[in-house]
């Protein structure tokens, strides 16, 4: 039940690695993602495919590359 005292209460701040993470870490990998989706895209305009299959091709090779690593790993 919300009482009068509900409006007076601070909510507790978030902690430093939890500011850190959405300061710093989400919104570069928020760029990341746009700078790879961005390249992906004018490679497909270049080699005149559909942006979906040339995004398919190159999530199976970012797959393939990325089962191979932790097999060697």
């Amino acid at each position: 039940m919300v009482t009068n005292s509900y409006m007076l209460a601070r909510p507790r701040a978030p902690s430093p690695l939890k500011r850190y993470v959405d300061q710093q870490v989400i919104p570069a990998a928020i760029d990341a993602a746009a700078t790879v989706e961005a390249g992906i895209e004018r490679l497909a305009i270049r080699t005149r495919h559909h942006t979906a299959s040339t995004l398919a091709i190159a999530f199976a090779i970012g797959l393939l590359l990325a089962a191979a690593i932790t097999r060697r790993g």
